[in-house]
């Protein structure tokens, strides 16, 4: 029996288990580099960016998570490496909508999602931001 388009058997059996345990680290922020308790696993940051600000705001099992940063790399090459990175953890993609001349890419894995947006700002810099939501114990 076929399963459902785009879905296959390592994209279900990456779902399993949590990307986050606790303790959640406390919340902070940071401007010009990458906060201390940043899941870096789960979103590491585009090789060769430059970080403008990150951030982490954690509840008892929710970690929000932010970063802003600007990359050599074209919008498509900075969104194809978190399709890529992201993807690999089990989370799919889906559109999402921003304003122009932006462009947005949404990811689920169970309860956790990533929202991705760039915006080319110069004909050698993009601006982009990654914004989420993880759950320790999501995804089982």
């Amino acid at each position: 029996m076929k399963g459902l388009p785009g879905l296959s058997k390592s994209t279900s059996s990456a779902k399993k288990g949590a990307l986050l345990s606790g303790p959640l680290p406390q919340s902070a922020s940071l401007r010009g580099g990458l906060v201390a308790g940043f899941p870096r696993s789960v979103i590491p940051v585009l090789p060769g960016s430059k970080l403008g600000s990150s951030g982490v705001s954690s509840t008892a099992k929710t970690l929000q998570v932010s970063v802003v940063a600007t990359s050599p790399k074209s919008p498509n090459a900075v969104l194809a490496y978190y399709r890529g990175v992201l993807s690999k953890q089990g989370f799919t993609e889906s559109s999402a909508p921003a304003a122009a001349p932006s462009t947005a890419a949404s990811f689920r894995r169970g309860a956790d999602g990533i929202v991705v947006t760039v915006t080319r700002s110069s004909r050698t810099v993009t601006n982009y931001s990654l914004f989420g939501t993880l759950r320790a114990g999501a995804g089982k």
